[in-house]
């Protein structure tokens, strides 16, 4: 009887083995649809010769044909599947317009600045903790900090790679 039941179980497991090798293969030939959501890993780089890297090995999941944030690529994501690896060159305006507001333009009191013994210069980018930007004008009583993006002008390219699909129900 033992043996009987460790032949089952061995049978048992080569079967299970062969079905999740076959489902593996399957997912790897599952093409994206409109509707779909899809998970990319992304870097992003400033194309102004600098290169600059703005976000990299981002994930993010996106269900193709919503408005989010990047249904730019909609149309690049379409047909490709899981593994798949494109780049697309967008305004930097069309990706991070979410991330500008006058709200990240602060105005501080020269005094702090001459307090501390720091001198500021128009154009100059400026690490203060919680707040990093350029300055963009100097007054007879504050300094003016700019931290909206730098890269809202700019042609960003966006390298992304397809890693899972999730199929509309």
């Amino acid at each position: 009887m033992k043996k009987l039941g460790l032949v089952s179980v061995g049978l048992m497991s080569l079967v299970l083995l062969a079905g999740c090798g076959k489902q593996e293969n399957e997912v790897k030939d599952i093409v994206i649809a409109d509707g779909d959501r899809v998970t990319i890993s992304y870097t992003a780089t400033v194309n102004d010769g600098s290169n600059d890297v703005i976000e990299q090995n981002m994930s993010k999941v996106v269900e193709l044909g919503k408005e989010e944030l990047f249904n730019v690529f909609d149309q690049d994501l379409l047909g490709k599947k899981v593994d798949e690896r494109f780049k697309k060159t967008v305004k930097g305006e069309v990706l991070y317009k979410n991330r500008f507001s006058d709200g990240n333009v602060q105005e501080i009191p020269l005094q702090v600045f001459k307090e501390s013994n720091t001198e500021v210069t128009t154009g100059q980018k400026l690490d203060l903790g919680a707040m990093k930007g350029i300055v963009t004008k100097i007054t007879d009583e504050y300094v003016v900090i700019d931290s909206n993006p730098r890269y809202l002008d700019k042609d960003v390219v966006v390298d992304i790679v397809i890693t899972a699909i999730q199929k509309k129900l």
